[in-house]
Formats: structure tokens, sequence, C-alpha cells
């Protein structure tokens, strides 16, 4: 066997054997050690199903290793990345591993979590996981999505030291860093890439921000969510152009493509929806559209459809480097992601999240043209034609706004 298959191998059995080797670490010296589920003095009661101080393992001074394990913020996974490398390359995996939770068939990675002192994380599993990915850091090594940790506080003197620790040995308690047991379940059948590109959020006691990283890939552009498409722009013969004089705005329709005759965005007051342009007739069917959001399209855009919406500010402020493009270009979705919004992160196409289905392609671009300011859309559906991509495209850089 394989060194990489038998270390996948004995990760797999030292997680199955997790929970009952955190118990049995835990409890040495101190058969009597309260539960981790007692409230804290001055740091209040932890969340249901949290592990605090006395939740913890004491395997030695223990750090993280930069370029080796995987740190967010506050916490640490002690050889996610290298865990998960030879569970994903291994083609022996033990029979069975991934029948050890059936609550959730998976392979399992233990992966110790050092959270730095006196600290409090909560973990979850981004919803876009949770079809293939779990946490085991609860006491039990139960599969869970989310669960707190809550780091022992450091100590100068032994009384206080055994105060806070609770039981047997108090390294924790002088020491930078606490440990908990635990790690990951990798369902690798469902998982994309075979979990290589997994995520976790992190968010920590006293912070606004939620903070989301990989675990197990570091380098970001290798787990992209979108790609560019090399697509280029063009228009069939038989287009024609189309004056909208009230917009003042002109465009270039392909055979087949119609104009709504209403508005698509009927919540929307401003910025106005002054053009919408399909392969088939764009009417507003909100209850087939999948946001309520009042600046998205109202519609439900098909697998083999295409849709250009433009939008304008009614009273714009001027800004700066918001030029319109003399070239488009489209971007595929090409792995899910979370929540969407005008804060949207990177790697969306669209920034109404449920829009962003893998496969679809398109663009949402901001910018300033003929002394006013445009939002414009395009929405190309996951079995478009290379044809119709084009098609889209043409459209796009055909469009002129204000007199010449």
């Amino acid at each position: 066997m394989a060194r990489s298959s038998r270390f996948a191998a004995a990760a797999v059995v030292i997680l199955a054997l997790g929970s009952g080797l955190a118990l049995l670490v835990e409890n040495a010296g101190d058969p009597k050690a309260p539960s981790s589920a007692v409230a804290e003095p001055t740091l209040g009661p932890l969340p249901q199903g949290a592990r605090g101080c006395r939740g913890r393992v004491e395997g030695g001074k223990l750090t993280a290793v930069e370029g080796r394990d995987t740190t967010v913020g506050p916490v640490s996974f002690l050889g996610a990345r290298s865990a998960h490398r030879s569970m994903a390359r291994s083609r022996h995996l033990s029979k069975g591993a991934e029948n050890l939770y059936p609550d959730f068939p998976g392979h399992g990675l233990k992966v110790v979590a050092l959270v730095d002192s006196g600290e409090q994380v909560s973990l979850r599993v981004p919803r876009e996981q949770r079809r293939w990915m779990r946490l085991v850091y609860d006491l039990q090594g139960r599969t869970t999505t989310a669960i707190t940790l809550r780091a022992c506080r450091r100590f100068t003197t032994r009384e206080e030291q055994e105060r806070e620790c609770g039981w047997g040995l108090v390294l924790a308690c002088k020491w930078q860093n606490t440990q908990f047991s635990g790690g990951f379940v990798i369902a690798l059948d469902r998982a994309p890439a075979r979990g290589r590109c997994a995520e976790l959020w992190v968010r920590v006691r006293g912070e606004k921000r939620t903070r989301r990283q990989h675990l197990f890939e570091p380098e970001p552009e290798r787990c992209a969510r979108t790609v560019e498409l090399s697509t280029r722009g063009r228009l069939p013969a038989g287009s024609v152009e189309y004056t909208d004089r009230r917009h003042d705005l002109r465009v270039s329709v392909p055979p087949g493509w119609h104009r709504a005759r209403r508005t698509i965005a009927p919540r929307l007051a401003k910025p106005a929806d002054i053009l919408a342009l399909g392969n088939f007739l764009p009417r507003a069917e909100p209850e087939q559209a999948c946001t309520s959001a009042p600046d998205s399209p109202q519609l439900r855009v098909g697998p083999r459809d295409a849709l250009v919406f433009v939008t304008q500010e009614r009273h714009p402020q001027a800004q700066s480097g918001l030029r319109q493009p003399t070239r488009f270009r489209l971007e595929k979705q090409i792995r899910p992601v979370g929540r969407g919004g005008p804060d949207r992160r990177p790697g969306q196409v669209f920034p109404w999240a449920c829009l962003n289905r893998v496969g679809i392609s398109g663009l949402w671009k901001p910018f300033w043209a003929d002394g006013r300011v445009f939002y414009v859309t395009a929405i190309v559906g996951e079995a478009a034609t290379r044809a119709l991509r084009e098609e889209t495209l043409g459209v796009l850089e055909s469009i002129e706004f204000g007199s010449e």
C-alpha cells in the first residue's frame, strides 16, 4: 500500500476513534472532569453543542506552521492540506471508510484545530457545500455543519491555571493556544474537485465580519468560481438597428430576438429599466424569477435563453473609471457561490446569488456614458450555443448611448 494510502486510511481510523480518544485524554488525571457544557465564569455560557476550555485535548506544545497548516484568524487546522491531498489522491482508501458516519457517508480527515488563547470562534460549512462536507468537532464525534470552539485563557499561577482548565493537565492555560480534536468528512464522490476547493466560514467573537477561506488548496486561483469565455461578439446577417428616441440609444437586434414591450423589473423605481432584449419575448413573470430583488429581471432565463437588460440612473453623480467598454467579456459560473448583494464576493457572475447557477454565463457591469450611469446585465443559459453567446456579445457591443 502506498504511503499516501496508509496516511488516508490512518486518518479515517483516527477520526473514527477521535471522540473516544478525546474523552480519554481530557479525563486523564481527573475522572470527574466537568462537561464542556458547563458555563465558564465571566465569559458566559457556551452555545449549545459548543466546546470550551474543558472540552479540549492536551497533546504537547503545538504551533501552526505557515505553508503547511491552514490558518483563519485565530484558528489553525494542523495538516489540513496534506491530509486532504493524501485522501483525495489515494485509490486504496479503506473499505467501509465512507460508512463511519451513518448520518453522512463520507471519508474522514483527522485535523486538530488550534484556537489562540482566550479566543472564541464559530465554524460553519457554507450552505452550498453541505451536500458533501461536514465538521466533526462535536465532543461526541458527531457530524455537524456548525460548531463553536472557545479556547482556554492563559494565567500565571498554578491555582488560576487549574481553576480555568478544570482537570489534570493545564498546558492549555499557560500555552499560546488550545487544542480541539476532530476534523472533516468529505463525500468524495459528490464533492467538486474531490473537495479540494472546500471553504469554511469562521466568525471570531467580537468581530462583525465573517471570514471565508479555502481549507485545503492554498492557491485561490486554482479554485476559481468563474472562468472568462473567449467568445467574440458577432452579429448575424439580417440584424436590424433599433432606435429608442425616448432613452436616446441605439442597438442592433439579431433575427429571432425580441424587445420587451413592458418593464421586466416592475418593482424597480430607480434606476429605470430602459432596455430588455432576448432570444425569447421577455415578459415580467415574478412567480418564475429566482429572487424578488427589485433590480433583478423578474423572469426566468432558461438554459438555452439569452437576455440583455439595461437600467439607467435617473439623477446620477459623475463617476470616474467607469467608461463604457468597447469590448465585453462573458464569465461562466463553474462553482456554486454564497450570498449575493451589492458587495458580492469575487467569483460571482451576477449580484443576485440565486442566478449564479453552475454553468450559466454572462456579466453585470456598471459604466458611465453620455452623462448617464448605466447597469448592463447579460444572461446566457447553461446549454446555450457558442453562436448565441457571440450574438449576445454582438448586441452588447452595438449599444450606443446619445446622439453622435
